[in-house]
């Protein structure tokens, strides 16, 4: 499915004046929004499950609910999730989807899986739309409180502040 292009002020605009915090408090944006992209496709967010507010009807999984809607010509996806799970999810998020590969790549070459849910370490082979279920299950995943320390841990960088965080 093509998702036309929204200007970046036209998505700011929309999203001020939906306040989607008021349905998920402690929404954080990720993907091209986050990043400050000219235009945004759609706008991906994450939030704590524990503090949903919304009426909206979501798809509703063991490890996430998520709620699509739009607010005029703006497609927005919000995932919730235990926020435990907001850091690793938000890294994945926040894209493009060369860092998110090459994220995933470096943490399999150090023998684990970056899920949305943590760190799996890398016992058997899991597909990739199994390892998100795989990792929340699992009581050895390795849950950071900080995207900073994840990429601290997986490429032995120190990450002081976003920019920094964008370049890999």
């Amino acid at each position: 499915m093509h998702v036309k292009r929204v200007l970046y002020a036209r998505a700011t605009q929309l999203l001020n004046n939906y306040n989607i915090e008021l349905e998920f408090p402690g929404a954080l944006f990720a993907g091209s929004y986050s990043r400050g992209d000219s235009t945004v496709g759609d706008v991906d967010v994450i939030a704590p499950i524990e503090n949903v507010k919304t009426t909206k009807i979501g798809k509703k999984l063991p490890h996430v609910s998520i709620y699509e809607f739009k607010i005029e010509e703006l497609k927005v996806s919000v995932y919730c999730v235990e926020e435990k799970y907001i850091p690793s999810g938000l890294l994945l998020l926040r894209g493009p989807r060369a860092r998110t590969d090459e994220i995933r790549r470096v943490a399999e070459e150090n023998g684990y899986y970056m899920t949305h849910m943590g760190l799996l370490p890398k016992k058997k082979r899991i597909t990739r739309p199994y390892q998100d279920i795989e990792c929340w299950k699992s009581d050895e995943k390795i849950l950071f409180d900080s995207e900073e320390k994840y990429l601290h841990f997986l490429f032995g960088v120190s990450f002081k502040n976003s920019r920094n965080i964008m370049s890999i």
